[in-house]
């Protein structure tokens, strides 16, 4: 069997769909199933990090005329109908030069129209968590817990079967050997990580509100804009660290932090099937939804705005004693079982 994946990363695209699919994708190859990636070369892309794998990349070299750079732009728009056609086309050849079985498709810009011309090549799987677009696949994959109310708006085709909630939550295998999580409260030790790219500079607010007050490590995303900003708070301020580069697993900051601040995307899923002390400020609308929905049912710590961060209000995160849910983050065995046994 071998499968494709087409994923992008950029400056405006951040990294959390790459290190989702190569999660995936390493399980595949324990199953000792061929995995070629088919990825667009975007300014900021982590193109080096998939090849690094050792797995096989296709570069897409799509043109793209001048509003549609402005799309591009915009990482949750959905790509044009000429957009979609046009990255269709090349997809097609690599899938038939390939023999590839399936692809698995990880990308807010590319939906129905894309996946109507690819699936006249290779059997189709979605992987998705923003309900904002209509689908033709053959497996749906989406997080969402209780979110999937009307499936029909959003799938065309009618054989397509679904795998959702967080039990197919994509965990990188790293974060299965837990720890119990013990609340370290002598050092009131702080870990931020707001994303590949945090374009709101979220992680700056959270900075210059506790900076004074707890021991602070923030690891800044390879494709953040705001380095020298960040560093200069550093450079003034004993209590607070900044580190930029790229890490294979958050682990040891989970397990060695008393609080983590993050963003609503991969690293949070990461963080409750790992039972991290965690705190959720989303970065966007969707990330919004997503979180008050988890929050509700009770897996995660949640504040909707950085705004809302003060010391006291750290400080009993800290402190906070009541133990969150988790899962556990067999989501990648369910999937790559479906596939091979569709």
């Amino acid at each position: 069997m071998k499968i494709a994946i087409r994923v992008d990363s950029s400056k405006k695209i951040g990294t959390g769909h790459i290190y989702r699919t190569l999660s995936l994708a390493e399980k595949l190859k324990q199953k000792k199933i061929n995995v070629i990636f088919i990825c667009q070369k975007f300014s900021g892309n982590t193109v080096n990090l998939i090849k690094k794998k050792n797995f096989k990349v296709e570069i897409i070299n799509n043109s793209f005329l001048r509003n549609e750079i402005k799309i591009l732009n915009h990482h949750f728009k959905t790509w044009t109908y000429r957009m979609q056609i046009n990255d269709s086309k090349k997809t097609k050849v690599i899938l038939n030069e390939n023999k590839c079985d399936w692809i698995i498709l990880d990308h807010y810009g590319l939906s129905e129209a894309w996946e109507k011309e690819v699936s006249k090549h290779s059997k189709i799987a979605v992987i998705d968590d923003l309900l904002n677009k209509r689908h033709f696949c053959d497996l749906y994959i989406n997080y969402h817990e209780k979110l999937l109310k009307n499936k029909k708006i959003l799938l065309s085709y009618s054989k397509c079967q679904i795998l959702d909630g967080l039990k197919y939550a994509i965990i990188n295998k790293k974060y299965l050997n837990k720890k119990k999580y013990l609340i370290n409260k002598k050092h009131n030790k702080i870990f931020i990580f707001m994303g590949g790219v945090d374009s709101k500079k979220i992680a700056i607010k959270v900075i210059n509100k506790i900076k004074d007050h707890f021991s602070t490590t923030v690891l800044l995303g390879v494709n953040c804009n705001y380095t020298d900003e960040a560093l200069s708070i550093s450079r003034k301020n004993k209590f607070v660290k900044v580190i930029k580069k790229n890490y294979n697993s958050l682990k040891y900051f989970f397990e060695n932090y008393d609080l983590i601040i993050s963003s609503g995307g991969l690293s949070m899923y990461e963080q409750i099937c790992y039972g991290a002390n965690s705190l959720i400020i989303p970065q966007n609308k969707y990330q919004k939804k997503i979180c008050n929905n988890l929050f509700k049912n009770g897996y995660i710590n949640y504040l909707d705005t950085a705004d809302k961060i003060n010391f006291n209000t750290i400080n009993e995160f800290i402190k906070l004693k009541k133990k969150k849910k988790i899962i556990d983050g067999l989501g990648t065995d369910r999937i790559v079982e479906r596939l091979t046994s569709f």
